[in-house]
């Protein structure tokens, strides 16, 4: 088996940082110190900075200069404006579904569905929330609008930290 590429090596580390935040081993408002990241994934600085500045980017990590990583905390107003934006772009998406929905996208959420039972069945976390994910990805594309997907993507990414709490 041939050893992983740098990407690779770099997926890696943004995905179990994530896992992190996600599964709350790091609760939000907590700080991140890259020399302590570095040990816990036996990972170089430089894959380190790039995981935060990626995490930054989704609005799971805030960076401030001086201060360094936390884990991005809400506020109840926050979380309550999110989930609202949230809400409507959810609303919108589904309303723009055709009806009856394609037999393809029937078939692909069946499967989507059976995944997810198998992983709740495995107790396996990660792939619970990858397949949750993978769902409302796969049910919203079918709205047609990429933009719109996209929009709620990013809000799927801002409440990782509130959901993990």
């Amino acid at each position: 088996m041939p050893a992983p590429s740098r990407e690779d090596e770099q997926a890696e580390v943004i995905r179990r940082l994530e896992e992190d935040i996600i599964f709350g081993r790091f609760a939000p408002g907590s700080r991140l110190v890259e020399d302590t990241l570095m040990q816990r994934y036996d990972a170089s600085r430089h894959f380190v900075r790039q995981a935060l500045f990626q995490l930054e980017r989704q609005g799971i990590v805030l960076r401030e200069k001086n201060i360094g990583a936390t884990v991005r905390f809400y506020s109840a107003v926050e979380v309550r404006q999110i989930y609202e934006v949230r809400e409507m772009l959810t609303r919108q998406a589904a309303l723009m579904i055709p009806l009856p929905a394609p037999p393809g996208l029937i078939e692909q959420l069946v499967e989507l569905q059976r995944q997810y039972c198998a992983r709740a069945d495995a107790q396996d976390l990660r792939g619970i929330h990858e397949t949750n994910d993978a769902f409302h990805v796969a049910l919203f594309s079918a709205c047609g609008n990429p933009y719109l997907v996209r929009s709620l993507q990013d809000y799927m990414n801002l409440t990782l930290p509130m959901r993990a709490k």
